[in-house]
């Protein structure tokens, strides 16, 4: 009798079938071979198509079962190999990503280093010129002048100073709240006031868009003073001259207070805003290398609200302007300002009209 032999590729379904089919053969090839040679032996071949039929359903069987399991083998050994191609994947993005933050973190330094020489050697140049002049009439009135030189770079070199070390506090979660009683109309005001003489200098209009009636929120006021200081020095120093710079405040509908920073200036790419975002991360858009700085504001800012519970959202176009949006957990508002009776007012969101007050116009 001849039986096919297994071709390259056969799968275990159709090697059984060739089996069975080739043993029911083989069965009805004994069954007439022997009837018409022995009639009277048709029980012992009714037996042996029994035990035939058997062994090949129980052969049958086997290789099904054996089917079963090497399919399920194979969809395992897929799984894994597409969990392996997954960790890779993974590992490969962590990678560069680790690559993208050292690079970062290289070129911040070497900013960095620009950044604290300047005011270092404005302070060393300024002393200088103090030591070594006469102690005339005119040499007091220009002493006064570099020692105001002086103490404004020192000033700045301790705003660089203060930020590094205040992101190098938030990367390691080592910072705290020292959290109070906010009157939120005058820490927006105050913090213009502190940026009126760089918006003078560059003919840049700021104005502050407030309620009539702004609430009492609760948070620390040094923090956010830093993170509103941040954001409008950022929109200050990227908004040409004749542009203007805008400060608003009011309650979203789930009654969250909402900062909302906007600038005329020059705006950002979506992938540019990410990178913006980023610790250590600078645009490198040409338009952004002609303004001095080290990167970290705007960052440092979205740590710090995040801080109170917040978060910051920036929405930005080249060449139109950006805004900055600071959301600030609705269970921080405490009251309105004190009335002339002096009892405070609990603050029904969206219930205060917004006024436009200039704070100044050049």
């Amino acid at each position: 009798m001849y039986f096919p032999a297994k071709q390259k590729g056969t799968t275990p379904g159709q090697t059984a079938s060739i089996l069975v089919g080739g043993s029911v053969i083989f069965a009805i090839w004994i069954v007439v071979t022997t009837s018409l040679n022995a009639p009277h032996q048709t029980a012992n071949l009714q037996l042996m198509i029994v035990l035939l039929s058997g062994i090949a359903t129980a052969l049958l069987c086997g290789l099904l079962s054996e089917s079963q399991r090497r399919a399920q083998r194979e969809l395992d050994l897929a799984a894994k190999q597409a969990k392996l191609e997954a960790t890779n994947l993974l590992l490969e993005e962590s990678k560069q990503r680790a690559e993208q933050a050292s690079a970062a973190k290289s070129l911040f330094l070497a900013n960095m280093s620009h950044e604290l020489k300047t005011p270092l050697n404005a302070i060393i140049g300024f002393s200088e010129v103090i030591k070594n002049q006469t102690m005339d009439p005119a040499g007091a009135k220009n002493s006064a002048e570099y020692a105001e030189g002086i103490l404004s770079s020192g000033h700045h070199l301790s705003e660089l100073i203060g930020n590094i070390l205040d992101i190098s506090k938030l990367e390691a979660g080592k910072m705290s709240l020292d959290e109070g009683v906010i009157e939120i109309a005058a820490l927006v005001k105050a913090s213009v006031v502190r940026l009126s003489q760089r918006g003078r200098q560059k003919r840049i209009t700021l104005e502050t868009d407030l309620p009539e009636e702004a609430p009492l929120i609760r948070g620390d006021e040094l923090k956010l003073r830093q993170v509103l200081l941040n954001l409008l020095s950022n929109a200050v120093k990227f908004t040409p001259e004749g542009g203007r710079v805008t400060i608003r405040f009011e309650l979203a509908r789930n009654g969250e207070p909402v900062i909302a920073i906007s600038d005329t200036g020059i705006g950002m790419s979506p992938d540019e805003i990410t990178v913006a975002l980023e610790p250590f991360g600078q645009v490198d858009n040409g338009l952004a290398k002609l303004y001095e700085g080290t990167g970290i504001g705007l960052p440092l800012a979205k740590r710090l609200v995040e801080l109170h519970g917040g978060k910051l959202a920036v929405e930005s176009v080249r060449d139109a302007g950006t805004t900055v949006r600071v959301y600030l957990p609705a269970n921080c508002v405490v009251a309105l300002p004190q009335t002339a009776e002096g009892n405070g007012t609990p603050l029904a969101a969206g219930a205060a009209a917004v006024k436009r007050n200039d704070l100044w116009r050049s």
